[in-house]
């Protein structure tokens, strides 16, 4: 079994993925900008998919993780 931690270090990086994606866009530029929203929208998924992967232990222990 992974470590769970290791989870929460991916949702990290797909943030982190998404701030140096976005940098300093302005909205309009951002919604003009259909490959910077493709990149956006797969990080936001894996974050989606990652979550569902946290054992209930962990989020019961620390509820804020989901919060």
């Amino acid at each position: 079994m992974r470590n769970p931690h290791l989870f929460l270090q991916d949702i990290l990086d797909a943030c982190n993925g998404i701030d140096r994606f976005i940098g300093s866009l302005s909205l309009d530029d951002f919604s003009d900008d259909d490959k910077t929203m493709s990149a956006i929208r797969d990080q936001i998924m894996i974050i989606g998919e990652t979550v569902k992967q946290i054992p209930d232990e962990m989020t019961e222990r620390h509820p804020e993780i989901l919060g």
